[in-house]
């Protein structure tokens, strides 16, 4: 008796094979969600830090480039110059226009000839910087 010959796949082992090939994809797919999910909040984090970082370097260098006789302070305004700095809602304007949108902070005082800034997000990072006004 001649033994029976098996040409192909049963279906068994057709059901396990996509089995096995649904739970590999899954896994990619969790990970690289993991991935993007991770790359999105490290560039959003990113974004609201410049925006913090680009509102402190525009007001800094011009405070450089200003006589301290024409620097002051009063109620959270900061005035350099013709530059007036507040913040209104969640938005630091400079002379009534928007120059920083998400900010929930803003402070400028002067003491001992040092201007001293801070500015925080509504995501809770916050920057400051002290300058000299020595001139």
């Amino acid at each position: 008796m001649i033994g029976k010959q098996t040409k192909g796949l049963t279906l068994v082992e057709l059901v396990l094979v996509v089995a096995l090939i649904v739970v590999v994809a899954g896994l990619m797919f969790t990970f690289l969600g993991q991935g993007l999910t991770l790359f999105s909040i490290n560039t959003e984090s990113a974004d609201e830090q410049q925006n913090l970082r680009q509102v402190l370097s525009e007001i800094t260098n011009i405070a450089r480039l200003t006589d301290s006789e024409d620097i002051s302070c009063s109620s959270n305004e900061l005035t350099i110059g013709s530059r007036t700095y507040s913040l209104t809602g969640d938005e630091v304007l400079r002379n009534d226009a928007v120059i920083a949108r998400g900010i929930i902070y803003f402070e400028a005082s002067i003491n001992n000839n040092l201007l001293h800034i801070t500015i925080r997000n509504n995501k809770g990072s916050e920057m400051s910087t002290s300058l000299s006004l020595a001139g």
